[in-house]
């Protein structure tokens, strides 16, 4: 049962982990974007 736990706490960080990376990305890749646009007009 404690493996189990210490899987799930793992497992629950790299999910928290990849979150925030795929956020940061989104971010980046949103004010690219809107700075692309802004430039162009």
């Amino acid at each position: 049962f404690w493996r189990w736990e210490l899987g799930y706490a793992a497992a629950a960080a790299e999910i928290l982990f990849l979150l925030i990376v795929a956020l940061t990305l989104a971010q980046y890749w949103f004010t690219m974007r809107t700075s692309e646009a802004g430039n162009g007009r």
